[in-house]
């Protein structure tokens, strides 16, 4: 049985968390180490102040529009949720420069994903990188699958294979957030941060 169930009817209380919450918790210690290093929050809203939405939570009825309307909350909490103002402070341009077939220089605004990249693989050096790359990789795919939202005749048809595919795709993206709390977690100033122990220990419930 799952967990909450085992501490609604039995009185069990278990040391872990769900999810959700420490994603959401994930995004909350990232702005505080952002704030004790000196920068303004990588993300512009962490829900300090407001509950997480509702609908970011496991699917109750898994059906092709309900998982569509997760992917696109999930991307907007993720990379719609990272603040520009954050790389300017830290000197990066927020633009580039593109040469077209017929010369002319196109100026074009970065994403927040691709500042992410740049911020992540320029100011944080790693014996191996592929975590590092594997997190920017995963913010890319929710946003794919944003974009790209699979249409079918019957949106709202039963299909038991998304519970899966949503657990799947949340667990990837809880990874990617993560890994960037444990970057940040590298700054000396960021360490006066209390990091909950649930949370540093991964005390978590993965379903």
């Amino acid at each position: 049985p799952h967990p909450g169930w085992w501490a609604s009817m039995m009185g069990h209380w278990p040391d872990r968390v769900p999810l959700f919450q420490a994603f959401v918790a994930e995004l909350r210690v990232i702005n505080e180490m952002c704030r004790a290093i000196g920068w303004p929050p990588l993300f512009r809203e962490d829900f300090s102040k407001s509950d997480r939405p509702r609908e970011l939570a496991f699917l109750l009825r898994p059906s092709l529009s309900a998982f569509n309307s997760f992917v696109h909350l999930l991307d907007k909490v993720m990379s719609d949720n990272i603040s520009k103002e954050f790389f300017s402070e830290q000197g990066l341009a927020l633009e580039s420069e593109r040469t077209r077939e017929d010369g002319k220089v196109v100026i074009e605004k970065k994403g927040t994903i691709q500042l992410l990249e740049e911020w992540l693989l320029k100011h944080f050096r790693a014996r191996d990188e592929a975590p590092l790359k594997n997190a920017i990789k995963v913010f890319r795919e929710v946003r794919k699958a944003r974009q790209r939202p699979a249409h079918a005749i019957d949106e709202s048809k039963y299909d038991p294979t998304l519970y899966r595919a949503q657990r799947e795709l949340v667990l990837s993206a809880y990874g990617a957030v993560r890994l960037l709390r444990l970057v940040l977690a590298n700054h000396p100033r960021a360490q006066s941060v209390e990091v909950p122990p649930w949370l540093y220990e991964g005390k978590i419930w993965p379903f």
